[in-house]
């Protein structure tokens, strides 16, 4: 089995430039043998405007031309078990998106903690994606619990969920990434 590995921080901290980076180099020390395409790139966002829709242009213009791109934003454990078979790396960017897209499905009348309780489900899922496949998996995440308090009750569940979500994958993860400035600090091991 491949290892499962983490990268989180805040906002512009350098998680998928180190992502990125850390995909190329374990893609590389593989033997030689095996897939041909050795990194897939799973896309979890859904652009709904101009400006994430150039933050996605500008992503996929850094990435190497001959890495497989992925948009997935919902079912992101069948996405897992479909490319970490047949490929050395997966990349998965990014966890927050993918909660933010789960959240957004769920009924607007559905109970805050039904919305959680669902929401995590489907992440303990990934994450048992994620170590079953034979693929090395590296997941990018936002660290969102170390500001000020969300004003409104749906920003604080998002908080609370994606805090959750990062422990699940945490726990389940080789290693794990707290990126500061741009600078990747070991958490884990």
């Amino acid at each position: 089995m491949g290892r499962l590995i983490l990268i989180t921080g805040g906002a512009r901290s350098g998680k998928s430039s180190f992502a990125e980076k850390l995909a190329g180099e374990m893609a590389r020390s593989g033997t030689g043998e095996g897939p041909v395409a050795p990194v897939v790139y799973i896309a979890t966002c859904i652009p709904g405007d101009d400006e994430m829709r150039q933050r996605v242009e500008n992503h996929k213009i850094r990435r190497p031309s001959h890495w497989k791109t992925v948009e997935e934003p919902l079912d992101l454990a069948g996405a897992l078990k479909r490319e970490g078979t047949g490929s050395r790396v997966v990349l998965v960017d990014c966890l927050g998106l993918y909660v933010t897209n789960l959240f957004c499905q769920e009924a607007a009348d559905t109970p805050q903690n039904d919305r959680c309780h669902d929401v995590l489900g489907a992440v303990r899922e990934v994450a048992g994606a994620a170590r079953d496949v034979p693929a090395h998996v590296i997941v990018v995440s936002n660290e969102v619990g170390m500001g000020l308090v969300p004003e409104y009750p749906l920003g604080r569940l998002f908080r609370d969920a994606l805090g959750w979500a990062n422990q699940i994958l945490a726990e389940a993860s080789d290693q794990v990434y707290f990126m500061v400035s741009g600078i990747p600090v070991a958490v884990k091991p």
